[in-house]
């Protein structure tokens, strides 16, 4: 299972960075997919849907960008969030970022310290690597009881117990 923003937010290595959620707080409960690390201001095509973006702010920094565009684009692009980190590029999100981010209910999310990305990315793509690789053993696992029952011609009673210790829960 893929986790959830507010999941990702809460991993020690965001936690660090102390971040503050700007907009969007309604959104924190959808799930991320995949991290993508993006200064573009249209990121048409780099983006499959699903992703929490993390930036140090270069796109909203250019005087020309116009904030509720950047916003409306992550979005159609199928970003679940944007998490800016102040520093060099952005001291403050700029209000027409978070107005924009509000108005379209976007999560953006600003970091007041600095984190190396790649430690994010890192932690949050193993997290969904993990997941699906336990999914996978899980689904094997079933695949291979049932087979064995179906070559066995397994008894109904065998079949319910098999499936309750596989589920966990009474069949």
């Amino acid at each position: 299972m893929y986790p959830t923003l507010a999941e990702v937010l809460d991993l020690p290595v965001l936690r660090a960075a102390a971040p503050r959620v700007r907009a969007g707080s309604a959104g924190l409960d959808v799930r991320v997919r995949w991290v993508h690390v993006s200064e573009q201001r249209n990121p048409a095509g780099t983006l499959s849907g699903g992703e929490l973006v993390l930036s140090i702010g270069v796109a909203v920094a250019d005087p020309s960008c116009d904030p509720a565009a950047y916003i409306a684009a992550l979005r159609d692009a199928g970003a679940v969030g944007l998490v800016i980190e102040l520093g060099q590029h952005v001291r403050a999100l700029p209000t027409g970022l978070v107005q924009a981010a509000r108005a379209m209910g976007f999560p953006l999310i600003e970091l007041a310290r600095t984190v190396r990305f790649i430690e994010v990315t890192e932690v949050v793509h193993a997290q969904i690597l993990n997941s699906q690789y336990a999914r996978m053993q899980f689904t094997q696992r079933v695949h291979d009881t049932f087979r064995t029952l179906t070559v066995e011609s397994g008894e109904v009673s065998r079949v319910l117990t098999e499936a309750a210790a596989l589920t966990g829960l009474p069949v």
